[in-house]
Formats: C-alpha cells, structure tokens, sequence
C-alpha cells in the first residue's frame, strides 16, 4: 500500500513541476516566471483590497524571504 501512495506522490510531484516548466515557456515572453506570475495573479484577483506577503504566503506556502524577492523582481 506504502508503494502505491508514493508512486502516486512523485507522479503528482512530477505533474507539478512539468505544468511550472511549461508555464516557465508560456510567461517568458513577458519577462515572467511560473512563480511571478502566480503571486501577480492572486494580486490581480483582490482588486482594492491591500495584500500583504502574510496573505501570499499562507496561499502559497512560500517562505516570506522568497517572497520578498518575488516582490522586488515584479517591480522591476
């Protein structure tokens, strides 16, 4: 039972990393990556409301430091 649970873990693992990858292709042309994007979106999807690293960080499970740099790459 312990084998089949992992398998289907690393295939979930495996699944997120190539959707990244290719979102990686898809945003390039905008000057984004997969996890910029990302934080830009949730941004885009609170019109008016002030949203803090706090909140990115308990949606995404990102450490604040990353999203801190995140932060100072889209203002760039």
């Amino acid at each position: 039972m312990w084998e089949s649970e992992e398998r289907v873990l690393w295939n979930i693992k495996k699944l997120g990393m190539g959707i990244e990858c290719l979102l990686n292709r898809l945003l390039a042309d905008m000057g984004l990556t997969a996890s910029r994007g990302l934080v830009l979106l949730f941004i885009l999807e609170h019109p008016g409301n002030t949203i803090c690293s706090t909140e990115i960080h308990k949606a995404f499970g990102v450490a604040r430091p990353s999203l801190a740099r995140t932060a100072t790459e889209n203002k760039e």
